[in-house]
């Protein structure tokens, strides 16, 4: 074949095919011409072999269907483009923007605060978002009280921020020993703030001789009971009130001492102004 002669079509039988599906449209209801003057055209041309474009006349319903939907998926696609304000020239591509001029006044630089990591002591996120215990998202979110904030620091060593929250249950029943986080960097602030605490924790004095006057979150966070259940096994064991002259002050000392694991003389000290057993 000769480099100018045109490529044979193919063998099919006829000419009356649609070129985009290959089916004959010889006896086809209806078919449609394919003129360059239509989007159409472009859609279906990437559908036909290069050598059978210039002999693509007339296709069959379905191909000129399924190209005039591309053509106005096409359409609302542009039409959802934001629109250009206003022309821009090539040359003004070209033209350097000036430099800023320098600023009459100096601008503050903001450093970052330095952090303090720590190998022993733990953080809460100082967030209000959730619970200070993990995996809680309570709707009700309290502020945590100073002297739980400084018992959990004194015995757990786990610092509260200012911004953390506890829901009522964890309050008033939580498990201290299961604070859990892997927060252990703290701001100078917070630091200080640590240090002020554990002064206090220390010197923290507690008066057990009235259960029901002590807050609910203090009584459970000593006992692991509130008063009502701690009444009630001082009311089970009547033989303790023979054995001491203070049954109540010696089942919270017993209490305490199994609930925090604390020396005797860190006991001595909560209950120094008590009168002896």
């Amino acid at each position: 074949m000769s480099e100018g002669s045109a490529m044979p079509l193919p063998a099919l039988g006829h000419r009356r095919i649609c070129f985009p599906c290959g089916n004959s449209i010889l006896r086809a209801p209806r078919t449609y011409p394919v003129r360059h003057d239509r989007q159409e055209r472009n859609i279906l041309m990437r559908l036909v072999p290069p050598h059978l474009v210039s002999r693509m006349e007339r296709v069959c319903a379905a191909c000129w269907r399924s190209a005039t939907r591309e053509v106005q998926r096409q359409q609302q696609h542009d039409s959802n483009r934001p629109t250009v304000a206003h022309a821009v020239s090539i040359d003004d591509f070209n033209i350097p923007a000036p430099p800023p001029l320098p600023s009459s006044r100096p601008v503050a630089v903001q450093l970052a605060a330095p952090k303090i990591t720590s190998s022993l002591y733990r953080r809460a996120a100082n967030t209000s978002g959730h619970c200070i215990f993990v995996n809680c998202f309570e709707n009700e979110r309290l502020l945590v009280p100073c002297a739980i904030k400084d018992l959990l620091l004194y015995h757990y060593k786990f610092y509260v921020p200012s911004g953390a929250r506890i829901c009522r249950h964890h309050l008033d029943h939580g498990s201290w020993n299961e604070l859990t986080s892997q927060l252990r960097d703290f701001t100078g602030i917070q630091f200080d703030n640590i240090m002020t605490m554990m002064q206090r924790a220390a010197n923290n004095r507690f008066d057990f001789s009235n259960i029901r006057m002590m807050p609910p979150y203090l009584c459970h966070y000593w006992l692991g009971f509130n008063a009502d259940q701690f009444y009630d096994l001082l009311n089970s064991i009547p033989n303790l009130a023979e054995q001491v002259p203070n049954a109540s002050i010696a089942l919270c000392i017993y209490l305490v001492k199994v609930r925090t694991g604390d020396s005797n003389e860190r006991l001595a000290t909560l209950f120094i102004n008590l009168e002896p057993l």
